[in-house]
């Protein structure tokens, strides 16, 4: 986990054609599960933001082609709130609100 401060959020684009990406539990506590078809084997990048645009943090994973999970934990520091998160791979890229409780 790398946690950040001066950095911005990119401008809103629209989302790719990538499909079947779901974020639970969401408002979430203490972790999310993001679950994904991947169009390929590759390294994405999530991306967490705060609601001014501040990157709060960002993780890699390794993904092969199809169905794929992976676990972000120890959120629990957050503050209450809403926060965005983006998700990039090579050729596609998801954005979406995330509420902290």
């Amino acid at each position: 986990v790398h946690l950040h401060s001066a950095e911005q959020a990119p401008s809103p684009q629209p989302k790719s054609d990538h499909r079947d990406l779901r974020v639970a539990p969401n408002p979430f506590t203490d972790e999310l599960i993001f679950q994904l078809n991947a169009p390929q084997a590759e390294v994405i990048q999530l991306s967490i933001f705060d609601i001014l645009g501040r990157l709060i943090l960002t993780q890699s994973y390794e993904v092969q082609l199809g169905q794929q999970q992976f676990k972000v934990n120890q959120l629990s520091q957050l503050p209450p709130g809403t926060f965005w998160y983006q998700l990039r791979g090579e050729q596609w890229e998801e954005q979406g609100r995330l509420i902290h409780r």
